[in-house]
């Protein structure tokens, strides 16, 4: 619909990724359990907007998601290199 809302949260496919998301953290840093992540199901954030305005979305918001390993926590961030949040909104 007209101004309908759409969210997501996924993990941006490059080489930074890859390394912290599958070699750290599925096997140097043992956080999750082995072929948790599929590398090839990453999603760049230019790939989701070129679907999106494909049909009729406008990204409203998007914001990385980093992880702090002192306080063992997740938080907002302006950095999309790893994993990130969207919002987009319906035209």
């Amino acid at each position: 619909k007209p101004n309908g809302s759409f969210y997501m949260s996924t993990l941006n496919r490059n080489l930074k990724s890859f390394l912290s998301l599958i070699i750290g953290a599925e096997y140097l840093l043992n956080m999750v359990p082995k072929g948790t992540h599929s590398y090839s199901k990453f999603i760049k954030p230019s790939e989701i907007n070129n679907y999106l305005i494909q049909n009729k979305y406008v990204i409203k918001n998007i914001s990385g998601i980093k992880y702090n390993f002192l306080y063992k926590n997740f938080y907002e961030s302006s950095d999309v290199s790893t994993n990130y949040i969207l919002h987009a909104q319906k035209i």
